[in-house]
Formats: C-alpha cells, structure tokens, sequence
C-alpha cells in the first residue's frame, strides 16, 4: 500500500482492550515511520482509566478520549479531526465496523479503510494475536518485540521502593491477585480466594499483593487481613502505569479475567486466570506473557456473552472450578516450580 502521512486509529476500549491493541498500534508505527499518527478512543465504560496508559505515549501525534453515550459530541469531535488533518488511513479497532463514522471518513477524507476486527472463531487464538494477524492480512509486517510496555525510571523506582519495603530486607517473592472485576460472570468467589491463598501459604513463604481499583477494596482489605501483604491501590503505585512497573517486581499473577491480568501480562510475568467460558474461543483473552495459562471449564451454556450469570453468583463456568483444583494447578506449574523450587512436572 501507499505510504500515508496521516492515519487515524479508532478504538473501542477500556484497560484490557488497551493492553492488547497496543502491539497492533506499535505495529502500524514500525511499518509507517514517518506517518503522523492520531488516536480516537471511546470507552466501554463511563471512566476514562485507560488514558493513563498514554500518559507517556510516543506513539500519538494526537489523542482524543471519549466516553460512552455523547453520541454528538462523539461526530463533532470525529468530523473535526477528519475535516482539520485529512488522514490518509483510518484503522477501525471495533468488533463492528463504524458504518457512519466510515461514510463521513470517505466523503472528506477518501482515504483508505481497514476495519481490524479479526475473525477469532477459524483460530483458537488470543486478541492480540489477532490483531497482528489482520494487519498482516493488510500487508504490513510483524515484529517479535511489539508486546513490550516499557516503564519510565522514575515508575520503575517507586515500584522497586515499595518492593523492598513489602519485603523488609527479606528474600521473599511478591505474589500478585487479581480478585475483582466489572463483570459479575469473571469473578471467582472471594472465599474461595481466601481458602486458595491460605492452603498456599501452609506451603510457601511469599507476600500477596491484591490488585484492582477503588471497587475492589472491601474484598482486598478483607483477605490482606487475614494473610498479609497490601492493596496496591493504597500505595504510591495505585495508577496504570505505576501498577505495571511494581507488577515487574512480582514472581506471578493469579486472578480473575480482568483489566489487571493485562497490566501483569504487560508487565511481562506469567499469569494465572481463573476464567470464565462466556465468551469464545478459549485464548481470546489470554494474557500475552510467556508461561501464562487458564484455568477454564467448558460448559453447555459457554459462549453466553453474559455480563450476569442467569444461573445466579458465582457464575456456574467459575462455580465449577474448586480450590483444590486451583491448587493443583498451581503446584504444577512451572513458574511455581521455579519460583518454590518444586520438582518440575
């Protein structure tokens, strides 16, 4: 294809979907260097969290955030970016292509479309690497180091000052928890979290730290008083950013499919979700680190693409998976393994 100048890259999302568009959108600079690049991102939700992600961004000559719902001021805001730079391209990061949006793109723009939606159900295979494939599909070309989310010094120095204070000049790893969650279909039952971490501690000297946002707080103060450790959000690395470069510090992350189990994959720790099957194929949300792996049941009823579960909380997809069988997992694994030193399985 022609090289552009300016390309616009659409996006629906939130924390995850940030996570795992961003070796897409790194992939678009690496093949169009010189190109000037131009964000417009809605929200999947009423917060703007994700917009911390590019608080250090050298990707975007210019970002817009929009939040759900502002159906007017979302077209103002697009015909003015399209009417003002006249882009080249426009890449559409959205499960269904912006009909609309699209038509208006073509009238003063009359650039080139791609819509970047992989098809997931040909290919047990996660987002992410979906949406490499598409863009390869379109011509451009991949590399290997496309996953990385570099952390600035001075992130990178707070997270190794609260590390050694959680440690306290101990030789110790810091386990990371993932127990929230917006959807009431990925959150595994808190007690259960609770008999987990308590069976794991008769075995292992480690440090939890629990990993979510203001929503999670009850659940986290409740199980960091019974077993230690503290909730990361009531530190110095409560934001994003932050949050990924204390996650460097941590040996693993076990927890639900949430925003945070990017940020530890971002991170670039292995991951442990205990996962829910409402939606398919199993890898669609699997995070990007190396020896990350799901603890899935498939079910008659998987796929449901529920928020809820019409069968009651827990959701039965995570209600099947026990904490023995939790355990178990875990003890073989084997980045427990090298982090306990366990004979590898």
């Amino acid at each position: 294809m022609n090289h552009p100048r300016k390309i616009l890259i659409y996006h629906i999302a939130g924390i995850g979907d940030t996570l795992v568009a961003l070796p897409a959108f790194r992939m678009i600079r690496r093949n169009f260097p010189e190109a000037e690049l131009h964000l417009l991102n809605i929200a999947v939700v009423r917060s703007l969290k994700q917009t911390e992600l590019y608080e250090r961004d050298t990707l975007f000559a210019g970002k817009t955030f929009l939040r759900p719902g502002g159906r007017l001021k979302f077209y103002v805001a697009y015909l003015r970016a399209v009417l003002e730079r006249r882009y080249d391209a426009l890449y559409c990061f959205s499960p269904d292509p912006p009909a609309c949006l699209i038509s208006l793109f073509r009238m003063f723009s009359r650039g080139a479309v791609f819509h970047c939606s992989p098809d997931l159900s040909r290919d047990n295979i996660s987002l992410a690497e979906g949406y490499l494939r598409k863009l390869e599909s379109f011509g451009l070309t991949r590399r290997e180091d496309q996953v990385e989310f570099p952390s600035a010094p001075d992130e990178l120095e707070r997270a190794e000052s609260l590390a050694r204070e959680l440690r306290q000049g101990r030789s110790v790893p810091v386990l990371a928890f993932g127990i929230g969650g917006q959807k009431q279909v990925c959150r595994w039952p808190l007690e259960r979290y609770d008999a987990l971490i308590a069976r794991l501690r008769e075995r292992f000297e480690f440090i939890p730290v629990f990993v979510g946002g203001e929503d999670d707080r009850q659940a986290a103060e409740f199980l960091a008083g019974k077993h230690g450790g503290r909730f990361l959000y009531d530190t110095p690395c409560r934001s994003l950013r932050d949050t990924i470069a204390f996650l460097r510090q941590c040996a693993c992350y076990v927890g639900n499919d949430t925003g945070s189990i990017h940020l530890a994959a971002a991170a670039g720790i292995p991951c442990a979700m205990i996962s829910p099957s409402h939606e398919t194929p199993p890898m669609k949300w699997h995070p990007l680190s190396r020896d990350s792996f799901l603890l899935r049941h498939e079910l008659e009823c998987s796929g449901c693409l529920l928020r809820e579960c019409k069968y009651g909380d827990p959701a039965r997809c995570l209600a099947s998976i026990s904490v023995d069988e939790a355990f178990d997992a875990l003890m073989k694994w084997d980045v427990f393994a090298r982090v306990f030193g366990l004979p590898e399985k």
